[in-house]
């Protein structure tokens, strides 16, 4: 399974761009994005192009623009809770950044280095110091609590 992960804004010929990378074989596409972006571009060119692709989009309720800190946080927590719920513990998704506001490419990198899973001595070592500290650490099993990425 090699996934795709794509912020979209305004210009939805991203998607398939980001699809179209050299040397990639994506077999799922994932989309996210406002409340109000027109996806009927994306939707007809996987279905015309590409239909042994799993498309999926995600729009976030009630979000059509970032104009407080509090919309940056609703995008984040649905970025957050689709990546633990959906992508496979031993395959991240590869992120696309290109698209929608700027603010949604930066949440999307900061989920790439926060939740890529570490391998080997350096996951041994990071599970050993959390249970040291006493930290709780977020795993697919805690992402269905209400608010658990809430600041």
């Amino acid at each position: 399974m090699s996934v795709l992960l794509v912020s979209l804004g305004t210009s939805p010929a991203i998607v398939p761009e980001a699809f179209l990378l050299p040397g990639s074989a994506f077999t799922d596409v994932h989309v996210l994005t406002t409340d109000s972006t027109k996806v009927d571009f994306v939707i007809e060119r996987f279905r015309d192009h590409a239909p042994q692709v799993t498309l999926t989009i995600t729009r976030v309720a009630g979000f059509t623009d970032f104009k407080s800190e509090k919309e940056h946080f609703q995008f984040e927590e649905v970025l957050y809770r689709w990546w633990l719920g959906k992508c496979p513990e031993d395959a991240p998704p590869h992120v696309c950044l290109s698209g929608g506001f700027k603010t949604m490419s930066a949440a999307m990198q900061k989920a790439a280095a926060v939740l890529q899973p570490p391998q080997g001595k350096v996951a041994a070592n990071l599970q050993q110091q959390a249970k040291r500290l006493g930290i709780k650490v977020i795993t697919s099993d805690t992402i269905h609590q209400p608010g658990i990425f809430a600041r």
